[in-house]
């Protein structure tokens, strides 16, 4: 069953009201601990990140990070020490071509995506690569995924790659793409035919920064679907019934030139030449802009089925997620003390990466909290 949500171009420019007593809640901060550890640490010469796309904590405190221009898998013992790395360059057996995502979709085990070999590989944190699959082999998807998102065990929510399907406004039209539910057993269930991936100016057809677009996670019984620019989020269950709606803590803020900055240097990461990036980024920050930010930049759930919300954005100081319980009730919010990429919420910690100010070599950062959620 496909859910019945349809995507307006005025819910492109204009996020819900939350109702004022929700408005008013108080959130209760947790606790932030000392940053448990940073990778690589300066003592592990062999480690040279370079481009980190995804990665998870293990029970036993094991960290896996995949690395897009290393092609390779690294992993790191519970205090923050170089293991050892998993695959190599190439497009053979145990080898890495473009891997641009990781996830952790098994009770002990993680999957990464290869962009350009369209395959899919299962890494253990002790076994090591255990298992490689290419996309047909593995799922009933019609496409290959843009992006994704998994839950321990082993669903799989898929937003494929363009499709040209647009809904035009005035000013700008959104791109969107369909989103797909994979089941264990590799079967995909068409979730949305035409979730917003992307958003485009439609004078010169140039991307929009910080436009809104789908965000999605699954936990082990439920799919959650929302618009960063909306003020609720949808619940589906596994055979892609609507199952609920919650409502959301979100703020209307105008976008400033951090915002647009960390966008555009996100969309020109891999443009060589600096006089043409810097050019890139300058139209942009002149360019056309949304009046207000996404209300989030993320969804995610952490191991005991709570939805995190990350409500900061990129340009943001400060990563802020807002925690949220099983029926839909606010617990609390995480401040971590850093701009992050968040790749993993757990009970007690947050995992992401950010770019060192200093160095300007990309860091995998993990904070402990207690208390919130």
């Amino acid at each position: 069953m496909q859910i019945g949500i349809r995507w307006t171009f005025r819910q492109v420019m204009i996020a819900t009201a939350l109702p004022s007593a929700l408005a008013a809640t108080q959130l209760p901060e947790a606790q932030v601990a000392e940053l448990w550890n940073e990778l690589p640490r300066a003592e592990d010469s062999l480690v040279f990140l370079q481009n980190p796309v995804g990665a998870t904590r293990f029970d036993d405190g094991t960290i896996v990070v995949a690395d897009g221009m290393a092609q390779t898998v690294w992993t790191f013992d519970a205090d923050g020490a170089f293991l050892r790395a998993l695959g190599r360059p190439g497009e053979g057996p145990n080898e890495f071509s473009t891997p641009s995502w990781l996830g952790r979709c098994g009770p002990e085990s993680a999957l990464v995506w290869d962009f350009n070999l369209m395959r899919f590989t299962e890494v253990h944190p002790s076994r090591g690569i255990v298992d490689q699959r290419r996309l047909q082999d593995r799922t009933d998807l019609p496409r290959p995924p843009a992006r994704l998102a998994c839950s321990r065990h082993g669903y799989i929510l898929a937003h494929l790659r363009l499709t040209g399907e647009r809904i035009e406004g005035r000013v700008t039209s959104i791109l969107t793409a369909p989103l797909y539910l994979v089941g264990p057993s590799g079967d995909a269930r068409l979730i949305d035919e035409r979730a917003p991936i992307i958003h485009w100016v439609n004078e010169d057809r140039t991307y929009l920064p910080v436009s809104p677009t789908t965000q999605f996670a699954v936990a082990d019984s439920l799919v959650f679907l929302a618009r960063s620019d909306s003020a609720t989020v949808h619940l589906l269950d596994l055979d892609g019934a609507a199952s609920g709606v919650w409502a959301l803590d979100v703020s209307r803020r105008p976008p400033r030139d951090a915002h647009i900055r960390a966008d555009a240097e996100t969309l020109t990461e891999f443009v060589s030449d600096p006089v043409g990036r810097a050019e890139i980024i300058e139209r942009y920050l002149r360019g056309e802009r949304p009046d207000h930010l996404p209300g989030f930049s993320g969804l995610r759930v952490d191991p005991g089925g709570r939805l995190w919300i990350v409500a900061s954005v990129p340009g943001d100081a400060q990563t802020v997620l807002h925690c949220y319980g099983t029926r839909g009730r606010f617990q609390g919010a995480v401040t971590v003390p850093a701009e992050l990429e968040v790749y993993e919420v757990g009970t007690d910690y947050v995992l992401g990466s950010r770019i060192d100010p200093r160095t300007l070599e990309p860091k995998i950062l993990l904070y402990g909290f207690r208390g919130s959620c």
